[in-house]
């Protein structure tokens, strides 16, 4: 858990703000998927904030017991899909969310995705975690380097 901006991961008369429509909008993929061709799918979600690199640390509060706490300059998600079926066999797609940590940002829908969407490849540099690293090597090789926000079903 990381300290985030209300109006970075909230709602309130003036709309719903980024991180909550990212988290939403992860949610809402599942929705469509597994319907019709007797398919297994399976979605795997990582998020965090960043904390290891002092440009990527937006500052520091503290708690009660006076120690002090990271506040992330972003946010984000990595997201691993895979649609199996007996005809086709597996089918791997994977995109990464990089989200800074601002107020006010309602971005939402098929948006963020556009918006913030990178490969896995440039969030594993930009964060120096190996997400996927238990894939086969073709297929993760194939998945972290090939993204495309418009093929996937957001909403």
């Amino acid at each position: 858990m990381h300290p985030q901006f209300e109006r970075f991961n909230g709602y309130d008369s003036k709309g719903d703000y980024v991180w909550l429509n990212a988290e939403n909008l992860v949610r809402s993929l599942y929705q469509d998927w597994n319907v019709d061709d007797n398919a297994q799918d399976t979605i795997y979600v990582v998020k965090g904030g960043t904390i290891d690199k002092q440009e990527h640390i937006l500052g520091y509060t503290s708690n009660n017991n006076s120690s002090k706490i990271i506040v992330p300059r972003y946010f984000y998600m990595a997201i691993l899909y895979r649609h199996s079926t007996p005809m086709t066999g597996d089918n791997w797609n994977a995109i990464a969310l990089w989200i800074p940590h601002t107020e006010g940002d309602t971005t939402s829908g098929k948006d963020i995705a556009i918006k913030y969407a990178i490969s896995i490849d440039e969030l594993e540099e930009k964060t120096n975690i190996d997400f996927f690293h238990n894939l086969p090597d073709d297929i993760e090789e194939n998945v972290e380097q090939n993204y495309n926000p418009t093929s996937w079903n957001w909403r």
